[in-house]
């Protein structure tokens, strides 16, 4: 997850998620394939957004990722992340 109304967000996930990405072995792994989820949070807070739609949709398919934008405080968002985590649990159901 990162906070849209922190510039530094993203890159303070690159090595994160580069570090996750290189300790998992997945069948999901091949090139193209989405093998995770980065969440945008605080969409509520347009005023005070430092990070476009448009820039963490480039960050997340560089790392091949879902991409999705939420708010808590809204609850924009929360919808599709929940059929986005059924859908994820019924792919990684065929591989137990």
């Amino acid at each position: 997850m990162i906070d849209l109304t922190s510039a530094s967000a993203l890159e303070l996930r690159r090595s994160w998620i580069e570090l996750a990405q290189a300790s998992l072995t997945s069948p999901f792994s091949a090139p193209g394939k989405k093998v995770g989820v980065l969440i945008g949070n605080k969409t509520d807070l347009r005023e005070q957004r430092q990070i476009s739609h448009e820039e963490a949709q480039a960050f997340a398919n560089e790392h091949n990722l879902e991409y999705m934008e939420c708010s808590v405080v809204s609850f924009q968002g929360f919808l599709d992340l929940g059929r986005m985590g059924r859908n994820f649990g019924r792919i990684f159901e065929r591989f137990e």
